[in-house]
Order: structure tokens, then C-alpha cells, then sequence
């Protein structure tokens, strides 16, 4: 038998968030605003910090939230994600495109939660949404959605089905979470273990075997469209160069650039800045380019002590040095000096190559084995829509 429906705004009380501007935040903390970030698919995430005084809470008039109250999002990605407010010793309050939905009592509040969360919903949710860029969906929308209604007694009984299924999902995702940091911390580990036992050999100042240049102090005036590309710091990014938004400059007659031009294999490492210590290297694919002022660059000065591939490994294992050396000041910054001095190990090149081989092939097996991992949670979040379909699916 098909369950009877009903608007969402006949059977719960739907109130829009409050209009809280950046003038009214505090340091203090009085009433805490819930934000979107805070709205998760069935939890809430806890992620946002902003507050604003009890005094101006009263005078803007602000909806203080009840603990179990459901807080669905009118925005964001995916949209219309709903959560139920755990409640702090504390007074909150949210922000306007949240909207407080109170059930009323011809519905379970967790048969709501699942529902609004669920396939069907959304579906609904997509029709009537408007925006060209974000989407978003209006709370009088929202309050004409069809919500199923079954007796209280089956809208019990399901969602007690749905939250047992979804319990094992959440021992699965604590388990591959388990797992995702085992990977993430596979590779520093064996790297402190390598270096570690070679530290127990001759130990030499990075700056005998290789020399830092730094980059050319380039004029945003002469930056153009066109032209080689400039590599900054924010074009290293995750041990990459990202030219995506690098500006260019031109060449002609400019010789005294010749020398700032990168080449292929070329470790670069950002030298101030709140990213200082953060590395990458040059592929062929990025070349062309330059390289700027406060980029440094690792110039090997006998290719038969030391080997490229070995130096990018010892300038991962330095980097909690540098990051170390530059923080110390209240703006953070290290001189290709300071780099040099650094003590490395330098084992023969043919025990280099061994160490290498062995880095490189736990490094691609780390990676396989993060990518599988995170490649599972979007398996989770399909089951849960499956869970919840099936659970639904009488009024389809």
C-alpha cells in the first residue's frame, strides 16, 4: 500500500536561519553561530568557529536552537543536506541559509532526518531549486516538498533498520579511516628508518655536495600573458609545479635570466611564506619557465657524490628542519645558507640507488593503497542511498 504524503511545512515547523554580518562576529565566546560547513548528510560536523555576543544575539532577535531540532542546508554541495543538532552547554544560533525544521508529531524525527537526506528528497529538492551558479532552494519551497507518511509505528521500524545497517557502514568507514592514516604515515616512517641507519655513516653539510640558488626578483609590471612562464611559490603545489595562473615575461634580451631558466628534474622549494619548507619538482610538460625570487633551487655541484633522485629523498627527510629553522621567527623564512648547513648522510651512489628504489616503490605502493581507501567513500555514501531507497521505496 502507498503511504499517504504531506507537505514538509504540514507537518513541521520550517524557520530560517538568522542574518548574521561579519560586524557582529566576536572573539568572544557567548552564542556560537552554526554554519553550512557545520551540516553534514545525517551528522553534524562540528567544523565552524564563530560567535557574537549574548547582547547582540538579543538584539537581532536570534532563534536559539534546541537540541534534536533538525538543521537542514539551502545551499552548498550537495544541497539540502540535513543533520540533527546534537546541543552544547552553550547557546546557538544559525546562519540564514540553514533552515531549523521542528517535527511535529505525526513524524518521527529520525524518519524526517532519513528522508531528507535520502535520493527522493533530493530529487525533489533539484526541481525547485534555483541559481545559476550555486544552487539554492527557498525555505517556502522547502515547506512544499511531499514528505511519505506511514503510521508512526512503521516510520519507527524503518528508521531502527536504516540506523542498524548504518552502524556497521560507520564501523567500515572507522576501520578504512584506520587504515587511510596507516598508509598516509607508511612512507615518513620508513623514511625516518632509512635515513636513520644512515645517519650512523659519514655525516657531511648539505651545501658540500649541492648549492641553493634562489630566483630572480621579478617586476609584476613586466608580467604578461604570454611568454615564459614565472614559477612563485604558490605554483609548487603538492610536490608539482602548477602553472595554471603563473604569470609569463618575455625573453628578448634579457640574458641575465638565462641562468634562472629550470630544466628538467630541478627540486624547488618555497623559502618564506606561510608554505615555507613545501617542495616540488620540474617535469618536462612545465618547462619553459623561470624561477622567482624567494624559490629556491637545489644545483648539484658533483653528480658523482650525490644523485638527483637521492637529494629529493634527503630534502623530505630535512624538511621538519626547515620548517623548524624558518618558524622561528614571527615571519617565517630560511636563506639557501641556512639550507646548506643542514647534515645529511651520503652514502656511496650505488647504496644511494638502492635506497632510492626502495623509497620510490613504497612511495607509488602508499599512494595506491590512499587512492583505494578514498575511492571507498563514495562506495559508502552510493550504499547508504541504496539503504535508504530501499527503505523508501514505496512511495517510488
Amino acid at each position: 500500500m502507498k503511504w499517504p504524503t504531506k507537505k514538509l511545512g504540514e507537518i513541521a515547523e520550517c524557520t530560517d536561519g538568522d542574518w548574521i554580518l561579519s560586524k557582529d562576529l566576536t572573539t568572544g565566546r557567548d552564542v556560537r553561530l552554526i554554519q553550512l560547513g557545520d551540516i553534514g548528510e545525517g551528522v553534524f560536523l562540528d567544523k565552524t568557529d564563530k560567535w557574537i555576543s549574548r547582547k547582540r544575539c538579543d538584539e537581532l532577535n536570534c532563534t536559539i536552537l534546541k537540541r534534536g531540532e533538525i538543521l537542514l542546508a539551502r545551499l552548498g554541495d550537495p544541497l539540502a543536506k540535513a543533520c540533527i543538532f546534537p546541543g552544547f552547554d552553550y547557546p546557538c544560533i544559525t546562519a540564514v541559509d540553514v533552515t531549523i525544521i521542528r517535527p511535529g508529531s505525526e513524524v518521527e524525527p529520525r524518519f524526517l532526518l532519513q528522508y531528507l537526506n535520502s535520493q527522493f528528497f533530493k530529487e525533489q529538492v533539484n526541481r525547485v531549486a534555483s541559481g545559476a551558479t550555486r544552487k539554492r532552494i527557498s525555505r517556502k519551497n522547502l515547506e512544499n516538498l511531499q514528505i511519505p507518511l506511514p503510521p508512526l509505528s512503521e516510520q519507527k521500524r524503518i528508521v531502527e533498520k536504516i540506523e542498524k545497517l548504518f552502524a556497521k557502514i560507520d564501523e567500515a568507514e572507522r576501520l578504512r579511516a584506520e587504515s587511510l592514516a596507516a598508509s598516509a604515515a607508511l612512507l615518513p616512517s620508513a623514511l625516518h628508518q632509512v635515513f636513520s641507519r644512515a645517519k650512523k655513516g659519514k655525516l657531511i653539510k648539505l651545501g658540500e655536495v649541492i648549492k641553493l640558488q634562489g630566483g630572480y626578483a621579478f617586476k609584476s609590471r613586466d608580467y604578461q600573458k604570454l611568454g615564459v612562464p614565472i614559477v612563485r611559490i604558490q605554483n609548487l603545489q603538492n610536490e608539482n609545479v602548477d602553472l595554471s595562473d603563473a604569470p609569463c615575461i618575455s625573453l628578448n634580451h634579457k640574458k641575465e635570466l638565462q641562468e634562472y631558466l629550470l630544466e628538467e628534474n630541478d627540486i624547488l622549494i618555497a623559502m618564506s611564506g606561510a608554505t615555507t619548507g613545501k617542495i616540488a619538482i620540474v617535469k618536462k610538460k612545465d618547462l619553459p619557465a623561470l624561477l622567482n625570487q624567494r624559490v629556491g633551487r637545489f644545483r648539484i655541484r658533483d653528480h658523482s657524490k650525490i644523485s638527483n633522485d637521492f637529494l629529493f629523498w634527503v630534502v623530505r627527510i630535512i624538511q621538519q628542519k626547515i620548517f623548524e629553522s624558518a618558524y622561528g621567527a614571527a615571519q617565517p623564512n630560511i636563506s639557501g645558507k641556512d639550507i646548506e648547513k643542514f647534515q645529511i648522510p651520503l652514502p656511496p651512489l650505488s647504496e644511494q640507488k638502492k635506497i632510492v628504489a626502495y623509497l620510490d616503490a613504497l612511495s607509488q605502493k602508499s599512494q595506491e593503497l590512499q587512492k583505494l581507501q578514498q575511492q571507498t567513500a563514495a562506495d559508502f555514501s552510493a550504499l547508504r542511498q541504496s539503504i535508504l531507497a530501499q527503505a523508501f521505496n514505496q512511495n517510488s
